[in-house]
């Protein structure tokens, strides 16, 4: 005896119907991820410290002031009495009497008389003290912005010891009587002045000296 299976009510999908349901998922899901991308990038940066974008109006302007301006810097004469005598030839020859032969000249004379009172430019350090044979006694000091002074010239009393920090128009000795590497010259201070190793001027530093350069 045959048994007849029952027919099902339910209807049957197709696969169009099939496939629309698929999409229609895939696109929940794609929607829903979307949503909580939106929503991290939107609550994530509140609970981390603030928002991710400051509009440009309320971004704080912080001024920053000019530094102010150095003082030019207060140079002191070497001595209070004296005269100019040879004046600085750095880059050009120029006849040295004394050794009867052409050379530059790297430094700035002051003529006084024997004993005049020498004294530092600038505060500084002083590098070295030497007693020589051609220059007499000089004292070399190391003063700020890279600028270091030498006194050639000077008796053997010398006031100052290698190491000695002095302020400006401290006193560094006196004249000798004779520098023998300018016997002809007469008695006088002959100043050198290093900025950065480099030889410069000594008129350049004292406006009272202007009408000399």
């Amino acid at each position: 005896m045959r048994t007849q299976k029952k027919s099902s009510n339910k209807p049957q999908k197709t696969n169009a119907q099939k496939a629309h349901n698929k999409k229609v998922a895939l696109y929940t899901v794609v929607l829903c991820s979307a949503l909580i991308i939106i929503t991290l990038a939107i609550v994530l940066p509140l609970t981390l410290g603030g928002p991710a974008y400051i509009p440009e109006s309320d971004v704080p302007v912080v001024v920053t002031p000019d530094p102010p301006t150095p003082e030019p810097e207060q140079l002191v004469l070497p001595m209070e009495e004296f005269t100019i005598g040879k004046l600085p030839a750095l880059n050009r020859l120029v006849f040295h009497q004394t050794l009867n032969n052409w050379r530059t000249h790297n430094g700035l004379n002051f003529n006084a008389p024997i004993g005049t009172q020498v004294r530092s430019i600038a505060p500084g350090t002083v590098l070295s003290v030497e007693h020589t044979q051609l220059e007499a006694s000089i004292v070399t000091i190391q003063h700020a912005n890279g600028k270091v002074s030498a006194y050639h010239g000077l008796a053997t009393d010398v006031r100052v010891e290698e190491g000695d920090q002095i302020p400006a128009g401290s006193i560094l000795g006196t004249i000798a009587p004779v520098r023998p590497i300018a016997r002809s010259e007469g008695s006088h201070l002959h100043l050198r002045v290093r900025q950065n190793g480099n030889l410069i001027d000594p008129l350049t530093l004292f406006p009272e000296l202007a009408e000399y350069k």
